[in-house]
Protein backbone atom coordinates (compact mmCIF):
# COMPACT_ATOMS: atom_id res chain seq x y z
CA UNK A 1 0.00 0.00 0.00
CA UNK A 2 1.65 3.23 -1.16
CA UNK A 3 -0.74 5.65 0.54
CA UNK A 4 0.78 7.47 3.52
CA UNK A 5 -0.34 6.77 7.07
CA UNK A 6 -1.63 10.35 7.38
CA UNK A 7 -3.83 10.01 4.30
CA UNK A 8 -5.08 6.60 5.49
CA UNK A 9 -5.95 8.01 8.94
CA UNK A 10 -7.89 10.87 7.36
CA UNK A 11 -9.72 8.53 4.98
CA UNK A 12 -10.62 6.17 7.83
CA UNK A 13 -11.88 9.06 9.94
CA UNK A 14 -14.03 10.26 7.03
CA UNK A 15 -15.54 6.77 6.69
CA UNK A 16 -16.41 6.88 10.40
CA UNK A 17 -18.00 10.32 9.98
CA UNK A 18 -20.00 9.13 6.98
CA UNK A 19 -21.11 5.97 8.79
CA UNK A 20 -22.14 8.02 11.85
CA UNK A 21 -24.17 10.39 9.67
CA UNK A 22 -25.90 7.41 8.00
CA UNK A 23 -26.61 5.83 11.41
CA UNK A 24 -27.96 9.13 12.79
CA UNK A 25 -30.34 9.48 9.80
CA UNK A 26 -31.68 5.91 10.18
CA UNK A 27 -31.99 6.40 13.95
CA UNK A 28 -33.99 9.60 13.45
CA UNK A 29 -36.26 7.73 11.02
CA UNK A 30 -36.80 5.00 13.63
CA UNK A 31 -37.47 7.47 16.46
CA UNK A 32 -40.19 9.15 14.36
CA UNK A 33 -42.15 5.89 14.31
CA UNK A 34 -41.04 4.20 17.53
CA UNK A 35 -43.43 4.00 20.46
CA UNK A 36 -42.32 6.53 23.05
CA UNK A 37 -42.47 7.12 26.78
CA UNK A 38 -40.80 9.54 29.16
CA UNK A 39 -38.49 6.96 30.78
CA UNK A 40 -37.80 3.27 30.45
CA UNK A 41 -37.51 0.75 27.64
CA UNK A 42 -39.99 -0.09 24.91
CA UNK A 43 -39.56 -3.32 22.93
CA UNK A 44 -40.79 -3.45 19.35
CA UNK A 45 -40.75 -6.13 16.65
CA UNK A 46 -40.23 -4.68 13.20
CA UNK A 47 -39.46 -6.58 9.98
CA UNK A 48 -38.13 -9.59 11.89
CA UNK A 49 -35.97 -7.52 14.27
CA UNK A 50 -36.45 -6.92 17.96
CA UNK A 51 -35.69 -3.25 18.64
CA UNK A 52 -35.46 -1.98 22.19
CA UNK A 53 -35.69 1.79 22.53
CA UNK A 54 -34.64 3.14 25.91
CA UNK A 55 -35.71 6.60 26.99
CA UNK A 56 -34.14 8.50 29.86
CA UNK A 57 -34.15 11.90 31.47
CA UNK A 58 -30.94 13.73 32.30
CA UNK A 59 -31.13 15.33 35.71
CA UNK A 60 -28.63 17.94 36.89
CA UNK A 61 -28.25 19.57 40.29
CA UNK A 62 -28.24 23.33 40.66
CA UNK A 63 -25.16 23.40 42.90
CA UNK A 64 -25.75 26.94 44.19
CA UNK A 65 -29.37 26.22 45.10
CA UNK A 66 -28.44 22.92 46.79
CA UNK A 67 -25.65 24.55 48.79
CA UNK A 68 -28.03 27.28 49.95
CA UNK A 69 -30.67 24.75 51.01
CA UNK A 70 -28.35 22.02 52.37
CA UNK A 71 -28.53 22.83 56.09
CA UNK A 72 -32.35 22.89 55.99
CA UNK A 73 -32.66 19.50 54.23
CA UNK A 74 -33.65 16.49 56.33
CA UNK A 75 -30.97 13.77 56.50
CA UNK A 76 -32.98 11.32 54.37
CA UNK A 77 -33.37 13.87 51.59
CA UNK A 78 -29.64 14.59 51.65
CA UNK A 79 -29.13 10.96 50.55
CA UNK A 80 -30.55 11.96 47.15
CA UNK A 81 -27.34 13.95 46.63
CA UNK A 82 -24.34 11.69 47.37
CA UNK A 83 -20.95 13.31 47.52
CA UNK A 84 -18.76 12.05 44.67
CA UNK A 85 -15.07 12.76 44.92
CA UNK A 86 -12.98 13.42 41.84
CA UNK A 87 -9.45 14.56 41.07
CA UNK A 88 -8.55 18.21 40.56
CA UNK A 89 -5.57 17.63 38.26
CA UNK A 90 -4.10 21.09 38.80
CA UNK A 91 -4.10 20.59 42.58
CA UNK A 92 -2.78 17.03 42.28
CA UNK A 93 0.15 18.20 40.15
CA UNK A 94 0.84 21.07 42.55
CA UNK A 95 1.18 18.66 45.48
CA UNK A 96 3.09 16.13 43.39
CA UNK A 97 5.63 18.74 42.25
CA UNK A 98 5.86 20.98 45.33
CA UNK A 99 5.21 18.66 48.26
CA UNK A 100 6.19 15.17 47.09
CA UNK A 101 6.31 13.74 50.64
CA UNK A 102 2.77 14.89 51.42
CA UNK A 103 1.65 13.70 47.98
CA UNK A 104 3.14 10.26 48.59
CA UNK A 105 1.64 10.01 52.09
CA UNK A 106 -1.89 11.29 51.48
CA UNK A 107 -2.74 11.47 47.79
CA UNK A 108 -0.94 8.65 45.97
CA UNK A 109 -2.48 5.88 48.11
CA UNK A 110 -6.04 6.89 47.18
CA UNK A 111 -5.62 7.74 43.49
CA UNK A 112 -5.43 5.10 40.77
CA UNK A 113 -3.92 6.22 37.48
CA UNK A 114 -3.90 4.39 34.16
CA UNK A 115 -3.09 5.58 30.66
CA UNK A 116 -6.03 6.62 28.50
CA UNK A 117 -6.41 6.11 24.78
CA UNK A 118 -4.12 8.54 22.91
CA UNK A 119 -5.78 11.28 20.90
CA UNK A 120 -4.49 11.66 17.35
CA UNK A 121 -5.19 14.68 15.13
CA UNK A 122 -4.26 14.48 11.47
CA UNK A 123 -4.34 17.33 8.99
CA UNK A 124 -2.48 17.98 5.77
CA UNK A 125 0.54 20.21 6.31
CA UNK A 126 -0.70 22.94 3.99
CA UNK A 127 -3.94 23.13 6.03
CA UNK A 128 -1.97 23.17 9.30
CA UNK A 129 0.13 26.10 8.03
CA UNK A 130 -3.02 28.10 7.24
CA UNK A 131 -4.42 27.46 10.73
CA UNK A 132 -1.23 28.75 12.41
Amino acid sequence: MNESIGARLLAAKQRITDAQADYDAVLAEWLEQAPSRSEGAVKSEVDGYAITTTYSITRNVDQAALSAAWDALPEGIRNVFPVKHSVDLKELRHWQNNNPDEYARHIAPVVTAKPSKPAVKVEPIEQAAKAA
